[in-house]
């Protein structure tokens, strides 16, 4: 919804109403990324692991299942 919303103001489609719009995405985008690589670490733990050590993490699995 973002990437639609900037394209509509970019392209003069339609006047902001504040001038920190760009800013306003930005946080706004920042925000759903970090919902979506949550629920995608829950989802795909292991696959999330093996990136971190790849980057140069220290990442252990828990010493018990998380419930949930």
């Amino acid at each position: 919804m973002e990437d639609f919303i900037e394209f509509v103001l970019a392209e003069q489609f339609v006047t902001p109403t504040r001038d920190d719009w760009r800013q306003v995405l930005r946080a706004k985008r920042r925000e759903w990324e970090e919902t979506q690589a949550k629920a995608a670490a829950r989802r795909h733990a292991p696959a999330v692991a093996e990136t971190l050590r790849g980057l140069g993490w220290k990442v252990a699995p828990p010493s018990e299942p998380a419930s949930g």
